[in-house]
């Protein structure tokens, strides 16, 4: 929003601005998200309704694996600001000592940022076998790990990869995630952006490897009875029905 680059900043928002009052129906992926848009783009929350993003699940398949005698923790996504690979990889150098393995697949890796030896690191682009395969060998999966700001309304893709697989996910404690997700019932949290608040998170999940399968499987639940493609899909259609009925008057 500052420097040269600032006119970009006006011409995205005049954009968004525009789209927003020409149209009829939006869709947003949490009650955050509305109370965001709606504040920031000065529309009526009534032009808004949640459609939650989930995931084409087509793409995925679900294998029985041999399970590495490691516990393996799998954090999958592009390297941003929100993701929060800086906090991971110090991490990673603290939790050294145990039979821990990090699968990492995150495009746009910086040097600068340094792994310990448990941790392989991909950048390349993966197929949706290769990802499946990696969801079903992973013992606990990692959400997004910062404190950005953009992570208290939107909720990552993954977190519906993970619930779809039915594998324990743990995350920085942010409302977007909360929005769908139950901490301690659900899903695992840490404080957001603190490594060491991670480290013992991850500690505890190792050695307590029953308690977040059980984890793992309310989610999937969660998933299965909100979240599913189908599901999205008729809900999608209410709103579409709803939305005409209105036009229609």
């Amino acid at each position: 929003k500052y420097g040269i680059l600032f006119y970009r900043y006006v011409l995205f928002y005049l954009l968004d601005f525009l789209a927003a009052h020409c149209a009829d129906l939006i869709l947003l992926e949490s009650q955050r998200q509305i109370d965001y848009y709606s504040k920031k783009f000065l529309i009526k929350r009534i032009k808004c309704a949640v459609l939650p993003t989930g995931l084409v699940e087509s793409r995925f398949r679900r294998y029985s694996v041999e399970k590495s005698k490691e516990f393996q923790i799998f954090f999958r996504g592009k390297f941003t600001h929100e993701a929060g690979l800086d906090i991971l990889a110090r991490a990673s150098f603290s939790l050294a000592d145990l039979p821990i393995r990090f699968l990492i697949h995150a495009p746009g890796i910086p040097e600068k940022i340094e792994f310990s030896r448990n941790s392989s690191i991909k950048t390349g682009t993966l197929d949706d076998l290769e990802i499946s395969k990696m969801y079903c060998s992973s013992d606990l999966v990692l959400g997004q790990l910062s404190s950005h700001q953009r992570l208290t309304r939107t909720i990552p893709h993954k977190a519906f990869e993970c619930s779809f697989f039915g594998k324990p996910y743990l995350t920085s404690r942010m409302t977007g995630i909360k929005e769908l997700f139950e901490e301690n019932t659900e899903i695992l949290c840490f404080n957001p952006g603190d490594s060491q608040d991670l480290v013992s998170k991850i500690e505890w999940c190792f050695f307590n490897r029953k308690e977040i399968s059980k984890l793992g499987k309310l989610m999937q639940k969660k998933y299965r009875d909100n979240f599913s493609q189908e599901l999205i899909t008729a809900s999608f259609l209410r709103i579409l029905s709803a939305q005409t009925q209105q036009w229609s008057v």
